[in-house]
């Protein structure tokens, strides 16, 4: 039996041993801060700008858990951990650059709120009054922000705005232009002209824009019709 319970506690050990590495890139670095650090394993095959990614992204979590955990026992400026929260959250995107930011600003903000609860006086670890307030003010104002950013990105992504970009697209498409064939069309010299000529020009396509009498010297007093046709684009 004492072997037996032995084995499930060594069991329990290696599972946390393996848990930093083991954990997914993708995520939320802001869920729980009191267990192990994420840890991004760095491949052999990794760019070297990737490769830096992740060190720094690793380097940064550890500083924010290691901030969070301190401020919880009040020896630590709210300023200081939220800096490290916003640092972190950048990296993010260098490391996941095709990730949903509305998901990632949410995780950050939901963090955030966790951490005003904390500013209240029955919770907080500061020492007097003016450095809760202090604490609050900052973190609130935070928040606030986190807030607005949400609601823009929020408002951006609808399909409002999704409509207007593909209004924006179609008016910046510059139509060719009409092109026009013009000819003339000669009466009988009575200024009347047989209506089955005109129907049969108007079904072709052409329009009369203009008809003249000629009463010039060598005119003859003949009708002149002016007509018109689009051409093909």
């Amino acid at each position: 039996m004492r072997f037996i319970l032995l084995a499930i506690v060594l069991a329990v050990l290696s599972t946390m041993a393996v848990l930093p590495s083991a954990r997914a890139q993708g995520e939320n670095p802001f869920q729980d801060v009191l267990r192990l650090p994420m840890i991004l394993k760095v491949a052999e095959n990794d760019e070297p700008q990737l490769k830096l990614a992740k060190l720094c992204f690793n380097a940064a979590h550890k500083e924010m858990r290691i901030r969070y955990n301190y401020w919880t026992q009040g020896i630590s400026e709210i300023e200081a951990l939220l800096a490290s929260i916003d640092r972190l959250h950048k990296l993010r995107f260098q490391i996941v650059p095709i990730a949903n930011e509305i998901e990632f600003v949410e995780q950050k903000l939901a963090f955030v709120k966790e951490i005003e609860s904390r500013c209240e006086k029955a919770n907080s670890k500061a020492k007097f009054e003016a450095l809760r307030e202090i604490d609050e003010g900052s973190v609130a104002a935070f928040r606030i922000h986190l807030e607005l950013e949400l609601a823009k990105l929020k408002i951006a992504s609808g399909p409002q705005a999704q409509l207007s970009g593909c209004t924006s697209a179609a008016s910046n498409v510059v139509e060719s232009p009409v092109r026009w064939e013009y000819k003339t069309c000669d009466g009988n010299g009575t200024g009347t002209d047989s209506p089955l000529e005109l129907n049969r020009l108007g079904r072709d396509g052409w329009e009369l824009v203009a008809s003249i009498c000629d009463n010039s010297a060598g005119g003859n007093g003949v009708v002149r019709h002016y007509l018109k046709r689009k051409l093909p684009k």
